[in-house]
């Protein structure tokens, strides 16, 4: 086995009362201005996005948020929260919920770290496609699609 290094500076915190250390985490991080990607649901319904918002307001942590993520993604709803976030000056992403928000929560901090390396803020649907990398497209649905099925044909080309 060759011999390597692996650094995945990722938190992810869950459990009972888990909720009442996100603002102190997120300040641990250095977050101060928080964009929350939620589905809408269950963590609307529970209490939950309430709770987190009001422990935001205690410490003083300005927060913009967007709901509406659904099972199997779509690259469209990353690039609204790319969008939204980087308007509302983000520094700091939290994801509220289950592996679909999850995952659009790790594609809108991407987009916006890319983005802002390369200080563009206004972008296109071709600039944000040649940013993301393979892998990485491979974790969502790229495109709206009815049949909601995509074949990865070869390293450059999606096909239905």
């Amino acid at each position: 086995m060759q011999s390597f290094e692996y650094y995945s500076p990722t938190e992810i915190v869950f459990g009972k009362g888990a909720e009442s250390k996100t603002a102190d985490k997120i300040k641990k991080h250095g977050g101060s201005r928080v964009f929350i990607v939620y589905g809408g649901g269950s963590v609307v319904r529970s209490g939950l996005l309430a709770k987190l918002q009001n422990r935001l307001d205690g410490a003083g942590l300005p927060y913009d948020s967007m709901g509406g993520v659904q099972p199997n993604p779509l690259m469209s709803k990353a690039r609204e929260g790319i969008q939204q976030a980087l308007d509302f000056k983000a520094d700091f992403i939290l994801g509220v919920g289950g592996g679909s928000v999850l995952d659009t929560a790790k594609a809108i901090a991407h987009g916006i770290a890319t983005l802002s390396a390369t200080k563009s803020v206004k972008f296109t649907d071709e600039q944000i496609q040649d940013l993301l990398s393979q892998e990485f497209q491979a974790l969502m649905l790229l495109e709206e699609n009815p049949n909601n099925k995509w074949i990865l044909k070869n390293s450059d080309e999606w096909k239905r």
